[in-house]
């Protein structure tokens, strides 16, 4: 579901999330009863794997003679122009230390970087890129997921996502606010996850762009 849509004079924000099983981590900062549940739980479906098609550029090896010009296939001249992006050291420095400065806070142990969740989150990335960017929430061995997705631009890096997730939480509080609302703060504070790992990617033809982030 969508937690959230910001619009700005070039473009708009999705945020979306999954939820987990508990945060006990709250505990130590308000209280929440009347407003979130005390449990999150995942009801994704694990039973469709997420396909992914790489774009690879026609090649033509042999033309016979009497073809004078090759059009490549209808297939081929749909694929969408994904624009996968790097997250160097320093990006992993910094989304660990936006992430570790609020598990601090509730008494939580840092989280760690996972290589087989960021390429599980790329991956996923991938193909909701190449879906117009549509946001929806798939876990393979992960145990938490958090989504982001910009729209009307391609340019952006991880650490936007991470800095809105964290942002929820100035929401806590508010006399209607609903556990979808701050639902990825939760995950950044839950005391079950230990480890995370990213993914971006752009969509040039839809110009948009998803970002995941995989938790275990």
């Amino acid at each position: 579901m969508v937690c959230k849509i910001r619009r700005t004079p070039n473009r708009k924000v999705k945020n979306r999330h999954i939820r987990i099983e508990r945060f006990n981590s709250l505990k130590s900062i308000l209280t929440l009863t009347s407003i979130v549940s005390t449990s999150i739980v995942s009801t994704l479906s694990h039973t469709v794997a997420p396909t992914i098609s790489t774009v690879v550029a026609p090649t033509i090896s042999t033309v016979a003679p009497t073809i004078s010009t090759v059009v490549p296939s209808p297939t081929i001249l749909n694929l969408p122009k994904l624009l996968v992006s790097d997250i160097t050291q320093t990006n992993i420095d910094s989304l660990l230390q936006l992430q570790n400065t609020e598990r601090r806070l509730n008494n939580l142990t840092d989280f760690t970087w996972s290589e087989s969740m960021s390429l599980e989150a790329l991956t996923w990335s991938k193909n909701l890129a190449e879906n117009q960017c549509n946001l929806q929430h798939y876990l393979d061995t992960a145990r938490g997921q958090n989504l982001f997705g910009i729209y009307g631009s391609t340019t952006g890096n991880i650490n936007t996502a991470v800095n809105a997730w964290i942002n929820e939480k100035n929401l806590i509080g508010n006399v209607n606010v609903t556990s979808d609302q701050i639902g990825h703060y939760l995950i950044v504070i839950s005391s079950q996850l230990s480890q995370v790992g990213c993914g971006i990617v752009a969509n040039i033809d839809q110009n948009c762009i998803v970002s995941t982030c995989n938790y275990i």
